[in-house]
């Protein structure tokens, strides 16, 4: 009997919460008198300046649009791709020297690089950041005497057997009786973390 009246209860206070909500919003609602609504009126134009010179748009020159194009120049620069641009390549020979925009040759290496210049790297990807977890501790587990690793970050501490994922971002790939050795999750930047915690 007690609940039946609390949800009595309940259900008639939301009732006067939707009347208010519904006779407020009524009362923002007020259309607005005609008699207040503004027209903007244009600024006066000055008298030194006559209407035809205010208003006035400049004609389109037909006769222009026929004339001869100007080509776009082809510097041999390439945005997306890292090295020497496509004209010193074109013009290189192996083991021969290869024109410059001002006029002057170089020598360049069998490799395709400029003599004197520094060696290009090969693209690929960028190492990964270092693993910075720390081996603090070893636990053997009971059943099937499994070793589990405790890893620290500085910021928590993680467990995990070999095979386990830490944080989402690390992989334990063995477990030893005095190390750890972890990598990213693709494989990269595997590192042996010792017991000793350095």
């Amino acid at each position: 009997m007690g609940s039946n009246r609390q949800q009595w209860a309940a259900l008639g206070a939301i009732l006067v919460v939707l009347l208010l909500v519904l006779q407020w919003q009524r009362g923002q609602a007020v259309p607005v008198p005609t008699s207040t609504v503004s027209v903007a009126v244009p600024a006066p134009v000055p008298a030194g300046l006559r209407p035809s010179a205010v208003n006035r748009v400049p004609g389109v020159r037909i006769d222009r649009l026929g004339g001869e194009a100007i080509e776009p120049v082809d510097t041999g620069r390439d945005p997306f791709r890292f090295g020497e641009s496509r004209r010193a390549d074109a013009g290189s020979n192996r083991g021969g020297r290869a024109g410059r925009q001002d006029g002057t040759s170089s020598t360049v290496s069998p490799a395709g690089q400029a003599a004197g210049s520094e060696p290009l790297l090969p693209a690929g990807p960028p190492a990964p950041p270092p693993i910075t977890l720390k081996l603090i501790g070893l636990i053997r587990s009971s059943r099937a005497g499994v070793r589990v690793a405790v890893l620290s970050d500085g910021r928590g501490v993680y467990y995990g057997a070999e095979g386990a994922v830490i944080e989402g971002r690390f992989r334990v790939v063995r477990v030893a009786a005095d190390s750890v050795d972890v990598a990213y999750l693709d494989g990269r930047g595997l590192k042996r973390l010792p017991l000793s915690g350095t």
